[in-house]
């Protein structure tokens, strides 16, 4: 019996002394990103970057001629992109604000930096065009099939490379991937 009653004295004893740690956070790991960084931009310190496009949705009403019933409101979608620089990668769509003098590579790499999802790309130096896309998260060309990773300004095939072009207020970047 003192035994007992000694066991349990001296758990008690051991209860009360022990002390609590705050419980142990654990992140992801996450995988090493193998990004080239070229260059960066002091610019885009206070950059705001969302995942959808921002889009205003305008209420109008209409009414014709002698039509004495309440009109019916109508809604109209309209894209703000102005002060707005749109990139569109394989159906995913980000929005950052316009900054003039930025090439399409500087817009990348805000994005890269900036993103709460995870954003990288891989490049290739060809002297006198520029850079170009190898890789975009974690997707490459692959150049036995012929597929490569291709952008477009506006809807128009770029002719120069990411570092080369700079954007220009309104545009809008999309990549493809494909022959």
């Amino acid at each position: 019996m003192k035994n007992i009653v000694g066991l349990i004295l001296f758990a008690i004893f051991l209860s009360g002394c022990s002390t609590t740690s705050p419980p142990q956070i654990t992140t992801p790991e996450i995988p090493e990103q193998k990004t080239e960084v070229i260059s960066r931009s002091t610019e885009t310190q206070n950059v705001k970057i969302t995942d959808v496009e921002k889009i205003v949705i305008q209420k109008t009403t209409t009414t014709s001629g002698s039509n004495t019933e309440d009109p019916k409101p109508t809604t109209t979608i309209k894209e703000e992109i102005e002060d707005k620089t749109i990139l569109i990668v394989e159906g995913k769509t980000y929005t950052l604000p316009y900054l003039e003098n930025n090439s399409v590579h500087d817009v990348m790499m805000t994005l890269s930096a900036m993103s709460s999802q995870p954003f990288y790309f891989e490049v290739k130096e060809y002297t006198g065009m520029g850079y170009f896309v190898t890789s975009i998260n974690g997707k490459k060309q692959d150049t036995r099939q012929g597929k490569y990773w291709i952008y477009y300004i506006n809807d128009e095939s770029a002719k120069l490379g990411i570092s080369n072009y700079i954007i220009n207020q309104g545009d809008v970047i999309k990549w493809t991937y494909g022959e």
